[in-house]
């Protein structure tokens, strides 16, 4: 029996039908997200893929200051690492110094990044 007929079922007895509890999405927060209310406070790190002409692919990794909307850095290269990407935010945080939020709304790439860039940033 499917669902739709013992719900049906349960009604014409006069039980209530229990309700379906949804689950939590993972990842959502309560902490409110921080605003860029200056320069240097909130940098966007954004990753693309595409590919080139012979299929091969590019990686393209942009970052950018949320208030400003100034492209502060980014990388074009056929693999991205840990490593090469670590360098490079340090290179901006030598440069422009650190921000307080570093966003990033990608999955599993930053996952594996974040810990990295995080103690670069620290």
């Amino acid at each position: 029996m499917n669902h739709k007929k013992i719900q049906r079922l349960w009604r014409d007895e006069g039980l209530r039908v229990p309700q379906r509890r949804r689950r939590k999405r993972v990842g959502s927060s309560t902490v409110d997200a921080p605003t860029a209310d200056a320069p240097n406070v909130v940098w966007a790190v954004d990753f693309q893929f595409d590919a080139d002409k012979h299929g091969r692919p590019i990686k393209i990794c942009s970052i950018v200051d949320e208030h400003t909307r100034e492209c502060i850095g980014g990388l074009v290269e056929r693999s991205i690492t840990a490593d090469r990407l670590t360098a490079h935010l340090e290179d901006l945080v030598a440069a422009r110094g650190a921000p307080a939020v570093l966003r990033s709304d990608n999955g599993l790439f930053a996952v594996e990044c974040g810990g990295v860039t995080r103690r670069g940033l620290g």
